[in-house]
Protein backbone atom coordinates (compact mmCIF):
# COMPACT_ATOMS: atom_id res chain seq x y z
CA UNK A 1 0.00 0.00 0.00
CA UNK A 2 1.34 2.85 -1.21
CA UNK A 3 1.89 5.77 2.10
CA UNK A 4 -0.22 9.09 1.75
CA UNK A 5 1.56 12.08 1.25
CA UNK A 6 1.22 14.47 3.92
CA UNK A 7 2.13 18.13 4.75
CA UNK A 8 4.35 17.81 7.91
CA UNK A 9 3.32 21.59 8.49
CA UNK A 10 -0.68 21.01 7.98
CA UNK A 11 -1.94 19.84 11.44
CA UNK A 12 -5.47 18.30 10.87
CA UNK A 13 -6.42 18.54 14.67
CA UNK A 14 -5.21 21.96 15.25
CA UNK A 15 -7.50 23.22 12.17
CA UNK A 16 -10.58 21.45 13.55
CA UNK A 17 -10.21 22.93 16.79
CA UNK A 18 -9.89 26.33 15.65
CA UNK A 19 -12.71 26.12 13.26
CA UNK A 20 -15.11 25.02 16.49
CA UNK A 21 -13.48 27.54 18.06
CA UNK A 22 -14.50 30.15 15.47
CA UNK A 23 -18.26 28.62 15.15
CA UNK A 24 -18.82 29.02 18.73
CA UNK A 25 -17.35 32.67 18.49
CA UNK A 26 -19.95 33.57 15.79
CA UNK A 27 -22.70 31.43 17.22
CA UNK A 28 -21.85 34.13 20.58
CA UNK A 29 -22.11 36.92 18.45
CA UNK A 30 -24.94 36.53 17.41
CA UNK A 31 -26.62 35.46 20.51
CA UNK A 32 -25.10 38.51 21.77
CA UNK A 33 -26.38 40.83 18.72
CA UNK A 34 -30.41 38.73 19.35
CA UNK A 35 -30.28 39.92 23.11
CA UNK A 36 -29.31 43.05 22.25
CA UNK A 37 -32.34 43.84 19.62
CA UNK A 38 -34.45 42.02 22.20
CA UNK A 39 -33.25 44.80 24.55
CA UNK A 40 -33.94 47.33 22.99
CA UNK A 41 -37.25 45.72 21.51
CA UNK A 42 -37.72 45.75 25.23
CA UNK A 43 -37.31 49.48 26.28
CA UNK A 44 -38.96 50.79 23.26
CA UNK A 45 -42.53 48.57 24.63
CA UNK A 46 -41.78 50.07 27.92
CA UNK A 47 -41.67 53.30 26.85
CA UNK A 48 -44.78 53.00 24.65
CA UNK A 49 -46.47 51.84 27.11
CA UNK A 50 -45.43 54.48 29.70
CA UNK A 51 -46.69 56.82 27.46
CA UNK A 52 -49.17 55.12 26.80
CA UNK A 53 -50.60 55.11 30.47
CA UNK A 54 -50.06 59.04 31.18
CA UNK A 55 -52.19 59.84 28.36
CA UNK A 56 -54.93 57.75 29.84
CA UNK A 57 -54.43 58.73 33.34
CA UNK A 58 -54.88 62.16 31.63
CA UNK A 59 -57.84 61.80 29.60
CA UNK A 60 -59.35 59.91 32.57
CA UNK A 61 -58.66 63.08 34.71
CA UNK A 62 -60.22 65.09 32.06
CA UNK A 63 -63.21 63.09 31.87
CA UNK A 64 -63.70 62.59 35.61
CA UNK A 65 -63.66 66.40 36.28
CA UNK A 66 -66.15 66.99 33.04
CA UNK A 67 -68.40 64.63 34.97
CA UNK A 68 -67.91 65.78 38.17
CA UNK A 69 -68.87 69.98 37.17
CA UNK A 70 -72.07 68.41 35.17
CA UNK A 71 -73.43 66.42 38.13
CA UNK A 72 -72.31 69.66 40.03
CA UNK A 73 -74.45 71.97 37.61
CA UNK A 74 -77.27 69.31 37.92
CA UNK A 75 -77.85 69.21 41.51
CA UNK A 76 -77.47 72.76 41.95
CA UNK A 77 -80.14 73.52 38.52
CA UNK A 78 -82.33 70.82 40.99
CA UNK A 79 -82.08 72.64 43.95
CA UNK A 80 -82.86 76.14 42.66
CA UNK A 81 -86.30 74.79 41.14
CA UNK A 82 -87.21 72.92 44.20
CA UNK A 83 -86.44 75.87 46.20
CA UNK A 84 -88.47 77.70 43.46
CA UNK A 85 -91.29 75.47 43.70
CA UNK A 86 -91.66 75.77 47.84
CA UNK A 87 -91.35 79.82 47.63
CA UNK A 88 -93.77 79.70 45.29
CA UNK A 89 -96.28 77.47 46.86
CA UNK A 90 -95.68 79.23 50.14
CA UNK A 91 -96.47 82.58 48.95
CA UNK A 92 -99.36 81.77 46.89
CA UNK A 93 -102.90 82.84 47.43
CA UNK A 94 -104.20 80.91 49.75
CA UNK A 95 -101.38 79.38 50.93
CA UNK A 96 -99.65 79.23 54.62
CA UNK A 97 -97.92 82.14 54.39
CA UNK A 98 -100.76 84.42 52.81
CA UNK A 99 -103.22 83.14 55.55
CA UNK A 100 -100.94 84.41 58.12
CA UNK A 101 -100.13 81.22 60.20
CA UNK A 102 -98.84 81.79 62.86
CA UNK A 103 -94.98 80.68 63.27
CA UNK A 104 -95.66 80.40 59.12
CA UNK A 105 -92.33 81.14 56.42
CA UNK A 106 -89.85 78.47 55.16
CA UNK A 107 -87.43 77.28 57.75
CA UNK A 108 -86.56 73.13 57.12
CA UNK A 109 -85.01 70.91 54.69
CA UNK A 110 -86.36 70.16 51.34
CA UNK A 111 -84.34 67.14 50.47
CA UNK A 112 -82.61 66.98 47.50
CA UNK A 113 -80.29 64.02 46.70
CA UNK A 114 -80.00 62.96 49.56
CA UNK A 115 -77.71 66.09 51.15
CA UNK A 116 -80.99 68.49 51.31
CA UNK A 117 -81.13 72.32 50.83
CA UNK A 118 -81.39 74.27 53.94
CA UNK A 119 -83.93 77.56 53.93
CA UNK A 120 -83.84 80.52 55.61
CA UNK A 121 -84.44 80.27 59.70
CA UNK A 122 -83.69 76.97 59.72
CA UNK A 123 -81.61 75.70 62.92
CA UNK A 124 -79.56 72.98 64.09
CA UNK A 125 -82.20 72.11 66.28
CA UNK A 126 -84.76 71.74 63.75
CA UNK A 127 -83.24 69.72 61.54
CA UNK A 128 -82.52 67.18 64.30
CA UNK A 129 -85.87 66.81 65.16
CA UNK A 130 -88.06 65.98 62.15
CA UNK A 131 -86.71 66.80 58.68
CA UNK A 132 -90.22 66.34 57.45
CA UNK A 133 -91.91 68.70 59.56
CA UNK A 134 -93.89 71.70 58.28
CA UNK A 135 -91.86 74.45 57.04
CA UNK A 136 -91.99 77.76 59.64
CA UNK A 137 -90.40 81.49 59.04
CA UNK A 138 -87.13 82.51 61.40
CA UNK A 139 -88.07 83.60 64.39
CA UNK A 140 -85.20 85.95 64.07
CA UNK A 141 -87.05 87.91 61.13
CA UNK A 142 -90.20 89.44 60.74
CA UNK A 143 -92.59 89.70 57.23
CA UNK A 144 -93.58 93.77 57.36
CA UNK A 145 -96.60 93.17 55.21
CA UNK A 146 -99.13 92.89 57.67
CA UNK A 147 -96.66 93.22 60.72
CA UNK A 148 -97.20 95.43 63.72
CA UNK A 149 -94.43 97.76 64.70
CA UNK A 150 -94.46 100.40 67.77
CA UNK A 151 -91.92 103.43 66.91
CA UNK A 152 -91.48 105.63 70.26
CA UNK A 153 -90.37 108.80 69.68
CA UNK A 154 -91.71 108.83 66.23
CA UNK A 155 -93.17 112.46 66.08
CA UNK A 156 -90.32 113.78 63.87
CA UNK A 157 -86.46 112.85 62.94
CA UNK A 158 -85.41 108.66 62.86
CA UNK A 159 -88.82 107.95 64.43
CA UNK A 160 -90.91 109.48 62.19
CA UNK A 161 -88.37 108.79 59.07
CA UNK A 162 -88.66 105.31 60.46
CA UNK A 163 -92.79 104.98 60.87
CA UNK A 164 -92.98 106.41 57.44
CA UNK A 165 -90.95 103.86 55.80
CA UNK A 166 -92.11 100.93 57.62
CA UNK A 167 -95.81 101.86 56.67
CA UNK A 168 -94.68 101.90 52.81
CA UNK A 169 -93.95 98.36 53.64
CA UNK A 170 -96.93 97.59 54.76
CA UNK A 171 -96.66 97.47 58.34
CA UNK A 172 -98.98 99.08 61.26
CA UNK A 173 -97.24 101.66 63.28
CA UNK A 174 -97.94 102.87 66.43
CA UNK A 175 -97.05 105.99 66.37
CA UNK A 176 -95.81 107.51 69.78
CA UNK A 177 -94.49 111.11 71.33
CA UNK A 178 -94.18 112.67 74.84
CA UNK A 179 -95.25 116.35 73.82
CA UNK A 180 -96.84 117.32 70.41
CA UNK A 181 -100.21 114.95 69.69
CA UNK A 182 -100.32 116.91 66.58
CA UNK A 183 -97.09 115.90 65.50
CA UNK A 184 -97.81 112.82 66.08
CA UNK A 185 -101.09 112.20 64.10
CA UNK A 186 -99.43 113.82 61.12
CA UNK A 187 -97.20 111.55 61.57
CA UNK A 188 -99.96 108.99 61.20
CA UNK A 189 -102.24 110.23 58.69
CA UNK A 190 -99.08 110.28 56.60
CA UNK A 191 -98.51 106.39 57.11
CA UNK A 192 -101.85 105.86 56.31
CA UNK A 193 -101.03 107.62 53.22
CA UNK A 194 -98.35 105.50 52.32
CA UNK A 195 -100.65 102.29 52.53
CA UNK A 196 -100.14 101.08 56.72
CA UNK A 197 -102.41 101.21 59.22
CA UNK A 198 -101.51 103.78 61.97
CA UNK A 199 -102.44 104.42 65.33
CA UNK A 200 -101.31 107.10 67.80
CA UNK A 201 -100.05 105.98 71.80
CA UNK A 202 -98.56 109.52 73.76
CA UNK A 203 -96.64 108.91 75.89
CA UNK A 204 -93.42 108.96 78.12
CA UNK A 205 -90.83 105.82 77.83
CA UNK A 206 -89.25 106.60 80.99
CA UNK A 207 -93.20 105.83 82.79
CA UNK A 208 -93.21 101.88 83.17
CA UNK A 209 -97.33 102.57 82.92
CA UNK A 210 -96.88 104.49 79.75
CA UNK A 211 -94.24 101.54 78.01
CA UNK A 212 -97.16 99.24 79.11
CA UNK A 213 -99.59 100.82 77.50
CA UNK A 214 -98.36 101.44 74.29
CA UNK A 215 -98.14 97.70 73.96
CA UNK A 216 -101.60 97.70 74.96
CA UNK A 217 -102.63 99.87 72.28
CA UNK A 218 -100.59 97.98 69.59
CA UNK A 219 -102.72 94.74 71.04
CA UNK A 220 -105.90 96.10 71.41
CA UNK A 221 -106.30 97.26 67.49
CA UNK A 222 -103.98 94.45 65.86
CA UNK A 223 -103.40 91.75 68.06
CA UNK A 224 -100.04 91.06 67.96
CA UNK A 225 -96.88 92.90 68.20
CA UNK A 226 -93.73 92.11 66.23
CA UNK A 227 -91.50 94.76 66.21
CA UNK A 228 -90.36 97.38 68.37
CA UNK A 229 -88.28 100.46 67.46
CA UNK A 230 -86.89 101.96 70.57
CA UNK A 231 -85.97 105.43 69.07
CA UNK A 232 -87.28 107.82 72.23
CA UNK A 233 -84.20 109.84 73.76
CA UNK A 234 -83.21 112.83 75.31
CA UNK A 235 -80.04 114.63 76.27
CA UNK A 236 -78.45 117.90 77.83
CA UNK A 237 -76.23 119.82 75.92
CA UNK A 238 -73.05 120.27 78.01
CA UNK A 239 -68.93 120.78 77.17
CA UNK A 240 -67.01 117.37 78.43
CA UNK A 241 -65.15 119.91 80.29
CA UNK A 242 -67.61 121.23 81.86
CA UNK A 243 -67.96 119.22 85.15
CA UNK A 244 -70.36 121.65 87.52
CA UNK A 245 -72.19 122.04 84.13
CA UNK A 246 -74.01 118.30 85.13
CA UNK A 247 -76.15 117.17 88.23
CA UNK A 248 -77.39 113.87 89.39
CA UNK A 249 -80.71 114.90 87.98
CA UNK A 250 -79.62 115.59 84.52
CA UNK A 251 -77.92 111.97 84.37
CA UNK A 252 -81.47 110.49 86.36
CA UNK A 253 -83.58 112.59 83.65
CA UNK A 254 -81.81 111.50 80.43
CA UNK A 255 -80.92 107.68 81.72
CA UNK A 256 -84.63 107.52 82.59
CA UNK A 257 -85.49 107.91 79.01
CA UNK A 258 -82.24 106.58 77.19
CA UNK A 259 -81.75 103.49 78.44
CA UNK A 260 -84.28 103.04 81.46
CA UNK A 261 -86.92 103.62 79.00
CA UNK A 262 -85.94 101.00 75.97
CA UNK A 263 -85.66 98.65 78.82
CA UNK A 264 -88.85 98.92 79.87
CA UNK A 265 -90.94 98.77 76.34
CA UNK A 266 -88.98 95.61 75.64
CA UNK A 267 -90.45 94.18 78.98
CA UNK A 268 -93.87 94.82 77.93
CA UNK A 269 -93.82 93.84 74.07
CA UNK A 270 -91.32 90.65 74.79
CA UNK A 271 -94.01 88.38 76.14
CA UNK A 272 -96.28 89.23 73.64
CA UNK A 273 -93.59 88.62 71.04
CA UNK A 274 -92.66 85.38 72.25
CA UNK A 275 -96.25 84.33 72.19
CA UNK A 276 -96.54 84.94 68.54
CA UNK A 277 -93.54 83.07 67.74
CA UNK A 278 -90.94 85.54 66.54
CA UNK A 279 -89.74 89.32 67.29
CA UNK A 280 -87.24 91.64 66.26
CA UNK A 281 -86.03 95.22 68.82
CA UNK A 282 -84.06 97.77 67.23
CA UNK A 283 -82.88 100.12 69.65
CA UNK A 284 -81.56 103.27 68.43
CA UNK A 285 -78.29 104.16 70.53
CA UNK A 286 -75.39 106.62 69.12
CA UNK A 287 -71.79 106.78 68.56
CA UNK A 288 -71.51 108.55 71.76
CA UNK A 289 -71.64 105.70 73.28
CA UNK A 290 -68.77 103.74 71.57
CA UNK A 291 -66.80 106.93 71.04
CA UNK A 292 -66.78 109.17 73.95
CA UNK A 293 -67.94 111.96 72.03
CA UNK A 294 -71.60 113.42 72.08
CA UNK A 295 -73.69 116.01 73.61
CA UNK A 296 -73.00 115.94 77.36
CA UNK A 297 -71.10 112.65 79.58
CA UNK A 298 -74.65 111.77 80.89
CA UNK A 299 -75.87 111.29 77.21
CA UNK A 300 -72.86 109.27 76.64
CA UNK A 301 -73.31 107.21 79.69
CA UNK A 302 -76.61 106.48 78.80
CA UNK A 303 -75.98 105.52 75.06
CA UNK A 304 -73.16 103.31 76.32
CA UNK A 305 -75.58 101.44 79.24
CA UNK A 306 -77.82 101.16 76.03
CA UNK A 307 -75.23 99.79 73.99
CA UNK A 308 -74.85 96.73 76.06
CA UNK A 309 -78.11 96.07 77.95
CA UNK A 310 -78.87 95.41 73.82
CA UNK A 311 -76.37 92.92 74.26
CA UNK A 312 -77.51 91.47 77.24
CA UNK A 313 -80.82 91.22 76.50
CA UNK A 314 -80.16 89.98 73.06
CA UNK A 315 -78.73 86.72 74.74
CA UNK A 316 -81.90 85.81 77.08
CA UNK A 317 -84.21 87.24 74.39
CA UNK A 318 -83.72 84.57 71.42
CA UNK A 319 -84.66 82.24 69.88
CA UNK A 320 -87.60 83.76 69.10
CA UNK A 321 -86.59 87.60 69.67
CA UNK A 322 -83.86 89.47 67.99
CA UNK A 323 -82.23 92.65 69.68
CA UNK A 324 -79.78 95.46 68.05
CA UNK A 325 -78.86 98.92 68.14
CA UNK A 326 -78.05 100.73 65.38
CA UNK A 327 -76.01 103.50 66.28
CA UNK A 328 -76.22 106.26 64.30
CA UNK A 329 -73.32 109.49 64.10
CA UNK A 330 -74.09 112.83 63.24
CA UNK A 331 -77.92 113.11 62.06
CA UNK A 332 -78.56 116.42 59.86
CA UNK A 333 -81.62 117.90 61.35
CA UNK A 334 -83.35 120.37 63.80
CA UNK A 335 -83.05 118.14 67.00
CA UNK A 336 -78.96 118.48 66.98
CA UNK A 337 -79.77 122.02 65.29
CA UNK A 338 -81.81 123.18 68.12
CA UNK A 339 -79.51 121.76 70.93
CA UNK A 340 -76.13 122.28 69.41
CA UNK A 341 -77.36 126.14 68.42
CA UNK A 342 -76.82 127.12 64.24
CA UNK A 343 -73.18 128.38 64.09
CA UNK A 344 -71.90 125.29 66.20
CA UNK A 345 -74.06 122.68 64.09
CA UNK A 346 -72.89 124.31 61.06
CA UNK A 347 -69.33 123.76 61.90
CA UNK A 348 -69.23 120.55 63.07
CA UNK A 349 -71.49 119.55 60.46
CA UNK A 350 -68.74 120.86 57.77
CA UNK A 351 -65.75 119.28 59.34
CA UNK A 352 -67.36 116.25 59.30
CA UNK A 353 -68.36 116.55 55.46
CA UNK A 354 -65.22 117.34 55.12
CA UNK A 355 -62.72 114.82 56.93
CA UNK A 356 -64.94 111.49 57.55
CA UNK A 357 -63.77 108.83 55.03
CA UNK A 358 -67.71 109.08 53.16
CA UNK A 359 -67.69 112.90 53.11
CA UNK A 360 -70.90 112.90 54.26
CA UNK A 361 -73.61 112.98 57.15
CA UNK A 362 -76.56 111.10 57.90
CA UNK A 363 -80.34 112.19 57.19
CA UNK A 364 -82.94 110.38 59.28
CA UNK A 365 -84.27 108.46 56.30
CA UNK A 366 -80.69 106.71 56.16
CA UNK A 367 -81.20 106.07 59.87
CA UNK A 368 -84.32 104.30 59.15
CA UNK A 369 -83.39 102.53 56.32
CA UNK A 370 -80.81 100.62 58.41
CA UNK A 371 -83.63 100.00 61.26
CA UNK A 372 -85.92 98.67 58.61
CA UNK A 373 -83.09 96.15 57.54
CA UNK A 374 -82.29 94.63 61.18
CA UNK A 375 -86.29 94.39 61.31
CA UNK A 376 -86.95 92.51 58.05
CA UNK A 377 -83.59 91.47 56.18
CA UNK A 378 -80.89 90.61 58.92
CA UNK A 379 -81.18 86.62 59.18
CA UNK A 380 -79.49 85.45 62.11
CA UNK A 381 -78.43 88.51 63.69
CA UNK A 382 -79.14 89.26 67.24
CA UNK A 383 -75.95 91.78 70.24
CA UNK A 384 -75.15 93.63 66.59
CA UNK A 385 -73.70 97.21 66.95
CA UNK A 386 -74.24 98.80 63.59
CA UNK A 387 -72.55 101.63 63.50
CA UNK A 388 -73.88 104.45 60.80
CA UNK A 389 -71.36 107.16 61.13
CA UNK A 390 -69.63 106.85 57.32
CA UNK A 391 -66.65 105.92 58.83
CA UNK A 392 -66.49 108.81 61.49
CA UNK A 393 -64.90 105.90 64.18
CA UNK A 394 -61.75 105.20 61.59
CA UNK A 395 -60.55 109.01 62.37
CA UNK A 396 -61.76 109.62 65.63
CA UNK A 397 -58.69 111.28 67.09
CA UNK A 398 -59.48 114.37 64.85
CA UNK A 399 -63.32 114.60 65.77
CA UNK A 400 -64.89 117.73 66.65
CA UNK A 401 -66.32 118.73 70.37
CA UNK A 402 -69.58 118.62 69.37
CA UNK A 403 -70.88 120.32 72.44
CA UNK A 404 -68.66 123.25 72.46
CA UNK A 405 -69.33 127.02 70.89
Amino acid sequence: MAAIDTDPGFDTLAYAQTFRAADVEDKQAEAHAAAARASQSHLATKADLHNLEVRLRADISALGARLYRAMFIQTGVIAGIVVAIVEFLWRAPGGRHARGAAGGGLGRVVACGGRGVRLRGESARDRRVDRRAPLRQSARMIELAGATVIVTGSTRGVGAATARLLASRGANVVVNGSKSREQAEATAEECRGLGGGATVCMGSVAEDADCRRLAGAAMERWGRIDGLVNNAGTTVFRAHDDLEGLDADDFQRVYAVNTIGPFQMIRACAPHMKAGGRGAVVNVSSVAGSYGVGSSLAYVGSKAALNMLTVSLARVLGPEISVNTVNPGFIAGEWLRDGMGEANYERVKATLERTVPLRAVNRPEDIARNIVWLLEGAPNVTGHLLHIDAGMGLIRGALPAMAKP
